[in-house]
């Protein structure tokens, strides 16, 4: 004979309660997992998309192409370019802004460094595109005659590119990842050397902002000598036998790095 439990003036199962109790709390469980998991799971879905970049070289200061293709003879060009770049970032995210808080860029032709800056912090408003101009600059680049007449030739037919290297470090908020932007061929139009950037001045830096970039530089090509990238940028049979460059740089190593890159050999 079933127990039965007095409920006021009636008589009800124990056992029926248990069930009743039992789908109550299964059906509010699924409840929350549905009010919750929904949304918790378009927030994640959301948050893998991934943020666009795109690059745009507006103009180019102190490339004179009648310059470079009248220099002397077996000399090398001395050139000080600033380039000025668009860089377009969409957030497809619905639920959260995309912000950096900086980040560095090389341009390159031919594997030698042109010009070389920062990228401005910045943040993107949910499911928004900015637009920023970086303005990388570089101080008596040397190009050889070799490099200077295939750059003169590629800009007479067209067919010149540079190489824009961006390395974009996420802000906090993004959970202090890094990110690396895929290097950017960019066409050169030769209607667009020698003048003035659109939109932008070339900024004149005291001595203490011109160390401050050239130390950041120095960095980046301590990077790329360490992890064995920089065979199109360093000539190790001229760098000075005085120095064992094995594992790290010191300050004579740093020296002839600048001599390298700023100076005349």
């Amino acid at each position: 004979m079933a127990r039965t439990a007095l409920y006021g003036s009636k008589e009800v199962d124990p056992l029926l309660v248990l069930q009743t109790k039992v789908i109550i709390l299964f059906y509010g469980m699924v409840t929350i997992v549905l009010v919750l998991g929904i949304p918790a799971a378009a927030l994640l879905s959301n948050a893998a998309e991934k943020v666009k970049y795109t690059l745009d070289l507006a103009a180019v200061e102190g490339m004179d192409v009648a310059a470079a293709a009248t220099a002397g003879a077996g000399g090398s060009t001395v050139i000080s370019p600033a380039f000025n770049l668009t860089l377009r970032v969409e957030n497809p995210r619905t639920f959260r802004p995309w912000c950096l808080d900086r980040g560095d860029v090389v341009v390159s032709y031919s594997g030698v460094a042109l010009a070389w800056g920062r990228v401005p912090g910045f943040c993107v408003q949910k499911r928004s595109t900015a637009k920023l101009t970086v303005v990388p600059w570089g101080k008596n680049v040397h190009l050889s005659q070799e490099l200077r007449e295939r750059f003169v030739s590629e800009l007479k037919e067209g067919t010149a590119k540079v190489y824009v290297e961006m390395k974009l470090h996420y802000y906090y908020a993004n959970f202090g990842m890094a990110a690396f932007a895929p290097s950017t061929g960019m066409m050169v139009d030769s209607n667009k050397t020698g003048g003035s950037p659109a939109g932008t001045s070339k900024q004149t830096l005291s001595a203490e902002e011109m160390d401050d970039q050239l130390e950041q530089f120095t960095s980046l090509m301590q990077q790329k000598f360490l992890s064995g990238e920089d065979f199109g940028h360093m000539d190790y049979s001229r760098i000075d036998n005085d120095e064992m460059l094995d594992d790290h740089w010191s300050k004579e190593a740093n020296y002839d790095a600048g001599e390298k890159y700023f100076e005349e050999d």
